[in-house]
């Protein structure tokens, strides 16, 4: 139930418009790239489990099962998933073609049937794939919706792809960080639902999406909800704080908003979607 729930949800979100980013470009809503979820895939996806899928389609008709039919119903519900999605407008995110993930793992098992050719070569193969993909787990831990694979990396995948990446998890983290460090007020642009005053976070409010239910100009979701205001984008002293989706100013109308800050360095990335600056002191 709850992977067709996820399915209808993916679903729907793709009839509504929304702005694209991609290597630093951006689409408009009802605009995208052809290649976009082709390269969302390519960078999103693990390595060992990409390596792990041209095997299984090199060596198809060596490990594929008797019974065709049980391969088809791994291919073409994977081809129409992800079809859908490349056809269609939107530039969203990896969780649009995320209902393809369990057919994939299901037809790259097929590997291990590899193991009975009398080279030493597969076995080996699989146990580092295995371990690669254990590895990559380890290092993201526990900021997996962050996790790009070596293509992109993961300190700087925003100047990439932010779309789906900043989901407002690392509010926490921010909390922990003012905490330590003493900080008891700070500038924010925060992606997320909710009010960080809930986490007992006292900051200056900066320019975020206009569907921000904490923003002072809130108003409920639409594709071009924020055409009626125009944000303060001048610079602020002190610590700032920003989410990788406000840097980029993907869904600000001014998207140079926070275009100033690049003259200066973080001195805390938490969890690789929230920057922190301290703008008295780091520039450069």
């Amino acid at each position: 139930p709850t992977y067709f729930a996820y399915t209808g949800s993916v679903l729907f979100f793709s009839l509504e418009g929304e702005v694209g980013f991609l290597f630093g470009n951006y689409s408009e809503p009802g605009q995208k790239w052809w290649y976009y979820y082709f390269v969302v895939f390519l960078i999103k996806t693990p390595l060992p489990l990409l390596i792990l899928l041209a095997i299984s389609i090199f060596y198809f008709r060596r490990i594929k099962h008797k019974d065709i039919l049980n391969e088809l119903f791994l291919i073409v519900p994977t081809i129409i998933f992800f079809g859908a999605f490349v056809l269609n407008q939107i530039s969203f995110d990896i969780r649009h073609i995320s209902t393809i993930y369990p057919f994939i793992f299901v037809f790259v098992s097929k590997t291990v049937r590899l193991f009975n050719s009398k080279k030493l070569f597969f076995p080996l193969l699989f146990f580092v794939l295995i371990a690669w993909y254990l590895l990559n787990s380890i290092l993201i831990f526990p900021h997996y919706t962050a996790f790009f694979n070596e293509f992109i990396g993961f300190q700087n995948s925003y100047k990439y792809l932010v779309t789906g990446v900043d989901r407002g998890q690392d509010l926490i983290g921010l909390k922990n960080f003012m905490d330590d460090n003493n900080i008891r007020s700070i500038n924010l642009s925060y992606h997320g639902s909710v009010d960080p005053k809930y986490y007992g976070i006292n900051y200056d409010f900066m320019p975020t999406l206009c569907y921000t239910p904490f923003g002072p100009y809130y108003k409920q979701y639409t594709p071009r909800c924020g055409k009626e205001f125009v944000e303060d984008c001048r610079e602020r002293k002190g610590y700032v704080a920003i989410s990788t989706t406000s840097l980029t100013g993907r869904l600000l109308n001014n998207r140079g908003c926070y275009s100033w800050l690049g003259k200066y360095e973080p001195i805390k990335k938490i969890g690789y979607t929230l920057f922190v600056y301290n703008i008295s002191l780091n520039k450069i």
